[in-house]
């Protein structure tokens, strides 16, 4: 928890579009999570470890609330943790956005922009040549180790082969992955 939280609160535009939301967050319960990050933040210059430390058992207890795997309070995978908080802080998007819109506000997810991007996955077929493409959203790609993260994603980014029946009657086709967006 600590490692995501110290990577995410450093995020100098994530942490600013999360304060300018801040009026919203009360126009929907399910905004909970986005206001106890904005505690942990505000609480961080302050010497007072009791108010720290509350704050940062109130935020776990709420991601635990919705994953059980954080519940024992023993140590867990940082990945699994940011994937989880990244994942309830976007949730609350569709939602944040009618609340707001019904007061003629506007709302910006935090992770939706600044975080998430997109990847075109583009399967071709081996035989006919055919093409079909998917854009999906990622909030983190999980890369094979290498000796650098260049090596890392120049192998997540490489085509594969697959089997996969086309309408012309082969089955092989590849899949090349590349990125549609960026996070900022």
């Amino acid at each position: 928890m600590n490692a995501v939280l110290q990577s995410l609160l450093t995020l100098t535009p994530f942490v600013e579009e999360l304060h300018k939301q801040s009026q919203q967050w009360y126009l929907c319960p399910p905004a909970l999570p986005l206001i106890l990050l904005s505690e942990v933040q505000s609480c961080l210059p302050s010497r007072n470890w009791a108010r720290k430390k509350w704050t940062l058992v109130v935020f776990l207890t709420s991601v635990a609330g919705c994953h059980a795997e954080f519940r024992s309070g023993t140590q867990q995978d940082a990945h699994e943790f940011l994937s989880v908080v990244l994942q309830q802080l976007s949730s609350v998007s569709g939602e944040m956005k009618s609340a707001a819109a019904a007061e003629t506000l506007s709302y910006t997810c935090p992770v939706e922009a600044h975080i998430s991007f997109q990847m075109l996955n583009t399967r071709q077929c081996a035989g006919c040549g055919h093409e079909s493409g998917r854009t999906e959203t990622y909030l983190n790609l999980s890369l094979v180790s290498k000796d650098s993260v260049s090596q890392g994603l120049l192998e997540y980014l490489k085509a594969e082969q697959l089997e996969f029946k086309c309408d012309c009657g082969a089955s092989e086709s590849w899949q090349r992955r590349s990125f549609s967006t960026l996070p900022k």
